[in-house]
């Protein structure tokens, strides 16, 4: 049994200011101290609108998507009428097939429908977006997750039932309700982070939907999520790859639940959708890793680190794939670039100490396999990785104590293994 790599979400955090992937590593974007206010937004004049007239224009066209019940229907409708709300819950329904779509349809009107009503005829953006805030955040009591890893948290039905979302969820929300009052709010991405943009011809800032739709300009995610010049992030999505992005994350949702072929399905609709977006690549990419489709996880994987020469996590699948094919010098490198683009992430150290493990550099599996536990004590892969080379290298008590700590923490362990390294520890 070996590490068989993992996918990023927008739903979890990057690794630049986060332990990154495994279950039970919290993700709190509201800790991050954003600032109040930039005082770029507050400085720029704009010219009010008139929300009643906006508004009406604009959810009647959104009203149009809502008897759809299929992403291929959202995909193939005029653009601007394409509904994120809906969107949301169609892929959410293949989770969940218990929720009412049209239900939580009529939910989420009615918020937009209440905070509608509180805003005057004409109002300046940044007011009425003051108005969604004190809604959501304030009376609504919106807030993070408590697991912010959990890609469950990115659709509109949970985060409606529980007041509580990630970063996609929360600006999903955001989003559905913005749009349905005629703002002009767009989906962006930072690394393994979604928020929301406001641009109209005047005027264009961010709203950190985590952190209580705090406004922040494209500095302080470059600086908070250290995004080179050479990144692909920080560009506001089509609808179309909005859908991608949903389509994505119920990919991790259906891999974390072990339903490879489901993932894979999806990871390939999210691809043919947003072919650009380095994710839904590498994401595809772990799925065939650990399925045993080295080839494809290769070549899944390469595109992922056209597309963003800095993915981390890109590399270190290619490179577990690579040395699955035995072509350990191409594998261990990918391996090692990994580990140097983002050196406090436990699932590298974790997949590059199955390679060495592979390789048969059974004191190297367990040095990276030690330095993964330093940074996140519950990554069962890590346990198990330095349990099996403890046992290679005889030293069989350390080797029982780390393949049952693997199996508390939910790794299948094979039980003849457990039997094998509690019988030579007894010994």
């Amino acid at each position: 049994m070996t590490d068989t790599g993992s996918l990023h979400s927008l739903s979890r955090k990057p690794r630049a200011v986060r332990f990154i992937l495994p279950a039970g590593i919290a993700f709190l974007l509201a800790c991050l101290n954003l600032p109040a206010a930039l005082a770029g937004p507050e400085t720029v004049p704009a010219k009010a609108i008139n929300i009643k007239k906006t508004s009406k224009k604009a959810w009647a066209g959104l009203k149009r998507s809502y008897p759809l019940r299929s992403i291929k229907e959202l995909a193939q409708y005029e653009e601007s009428c394409i509904d994120i709300a809906t969107a949301s819950l169609i892929v959410e329904k293949g989770l969940d097939p218990a929720i009412d779509i049209d239900q939580t349809l009529r939910a989420l009107d009615g918020i937009a429908a209440a905070i509608l009503n509180d805003m005057p005829s004409e109002i300046d953006p940044r007011a009425a977006l003051a108005i969604i805030n004190a809604h959501l955040y304030d009376a609504g009591s919106f807030a993070p997750a408590d697991d912010m890893d959990d890609p469950r948290g990115a659709f509109l039905h949970r985060v409606l039932s529980t007041r509580r979302g990630n970063c996609l969820g929360l600006s999903t929300l955001y989003l559905a309700v913005g749009r349905r009052l005629g703002l002009n709010l767009y989906l962006v991405e930072a690394p393994g982070h979604a928020f929301i943009r406001y641009t109209d011809k005047k005027l264009s800032f961010n709203i950190e939907a985590t952190d209580k739709g705090v406004f922040v300009d494209d500095d302080f995610y470059r600086k908070k999520f250290d995004i080179s010049p050479n990144r692909p992030y920080l560009r506001a999505f089509s609808k179309r790859e909005e859908l991608s992005i949903l389509l994505a994350t119920r990919s991790v949702a259906r891999f974390d639940r072990g339903e490879d072929d489901t993932s894979i399905a999806d990871g390939t609709a999210a691809i043919t959708l947003g072919p650009n977006i380095a994710l839904t690549h590498s994401n595809r990419g772990a799925v065939w890793l650990r399925v045993g489709d080295y080839a494809r996880a290769v070549r899944d994987c390469t595109r992922a680190i056209e597309l963003d020469v800095e993915y981390a996590l890109a590399y270190s699948n290619r490179g577990a794939a690579w040395v699955r094919l035995k072509k350990t010098n191409q594998g261990m490198a990918d391996l090692t670039t990994a580990v140097l683009l983002d050196p406090d992430d436990p699932l590298i150290y974790s997949n590059r100490s199955a390679a060495w493990f592979e390789m048969g550099r059974f004191r190297d599996a367990v040095r990276d396999a030690t330095r993964s536990i330093a940074l996140d004590p519950q990554k069962a892969s890590a346990h198990f990785n330095r349990g099996r080379a403890y046992l290679e290298i005889g030293k069989d008590r350390y080797a029982l104590r780390d393949l049952r700590r693997a199996a508390e923490l939910g790794m299948a362990v094979d039980p003849s293994l457990l039997q094998a390294a509690g019988q030579r520890a007894a010994d």
